[in-house]
């Protein structure tokens, strides 16, 4: 119920990007991505293109680029939320060819549902990208093993705390301490 709220207090914002995006002539508006669910269902992740295909790869857009700084391109992912692909808080939802199955730490995130809110992204925030895959992996085991409506609801809360610190964009600020 959560998730259909937030994707009718997010119409604006949503309707204003595809409508910005689809003016820029980019492409499809939309980007499907396929991404491992719970007990390693896959799915696609749904959110807004940011790139165009060019010459020497794809480059980002100007509206992507917007989209991008403010987080705004994840707000297709609330139809994953009440699709129940996603849950709001909870690991990152991962690409399958990143996926070890054979891994008894992957076996442990894949056992609850990928969210809107990943922990390692707040403890991380601005060096998540660079940050190894074991150090992430680690952190969203640690996700998993703590995870409860009261840490969810602390991780709500960081998040949008960081939103608005970091001017719409969470992995922009500053890294965090493990709590």
């Amino acid at each position: 119920m959560v998730g259909a709220a937030l994707l009718v207090l997010t119409a604006p914002a949503t309707v204003s990007a595809a409508i910005a995006l689809r003016i820029q002539g980019a492409g499809p508006v939309l980007r499907r991505s396929p991404r491992l669910g719970r007990d390693g269902v896959p799915f696609d992740l749904y959110q807004f293109r940011t790139m165009r295909d060019g010459d020497g790869g794809p480059h980002l857009t100007a509206v992507g680029g917007f989209l991008r700084r403010f987080s705004l391109d994840h707000l297709p992912m609330l139809v994953n939320v009440v699709r129940g692909d996603l849950a709001l808080v909870g690991p990152r939802p991962t690409e399958p060819d990143r996926v070890d199955l054979a891994d008894p730490r992957w076996r442990t995130v894949l056992s609850v549902r990928p969210g809107l809110v990943s922990y390692a992204i707040l403890v991380l925030r601005g060096r998540y990208n660079a940050a190894s895959a074991h150090t992430r992996l680690a952190l969203e085991v640690r996700y998993t093993r703590m995870a409860g409506v009261g840490v969810d609801l602390r991780l709500l809360g960081r998040a949008a705390a960081a939103i608005v610190t970091s001017r719409g964009n969470v992995k922009a600020g500053t890294p965090r301490a493990h709590r």
